[in-house]
């Protein structure tokens, strides 16, 4: 049995195979930023016993947590984009973005500004993390 394929069926036929991988993408992109934020948010409230955004502030506020790990809670604050994390970023913001910054030398101004333009204007995924917070 010979099937023969018009140009636009081949066409949407690709389509839809092109749609489906695009898609497979989305979700593994997004299965593995959720990933991240859990671990990271499981490893602050062991440490700090609170829920997953005040165990995060109180690792951003820690004197003895390293500057790797306040990048992360940084990171992950701004993942979860609530807006009642902004006065702790602000206070850690300088305004002053270095071309280059080692995660393990200081606060990331980068990372920062970016956390703070998330809670101020909404992540895109940030609903994928209504069960976390």
């Amino acid at each position: 049995m010979n099937v023969i394929y018009t140009r636009k069926t081949k066409i949407i036929i690709l389509i839809l195979l092109l749609l489906s991988l695009f898609s497979i993408s989305l979700l593994f992109m997004g299965f593995s930023i959720y990933s991240k934020v859990y671990s990271v948010c499981q490893k602050a409230q062991n440490d700090f016993g609170k829920n997953c955004q005040e165990s995060l502030i109180m690792t951003l506020s820690s004197t003895s947590r390293s500057f790797r790990e306040k990048n992360e809670a940084i990171w992950a604050l701004g993942q979860l984009a609530n807006k009642s994390s902004l006065p702790i970023l602000r206070k850690h913001y300088t305004g002053k973005i270095p071309n280059k910054e080692p995660y393990d030398k200081n606060i990331s101004q980068y990372e920062l500004k970016k956390a703070i333009n998330w809670c101020e204007k909404g992540n895109l995924t940030s609903w994928m993390y209504y069960f976390i917070r």
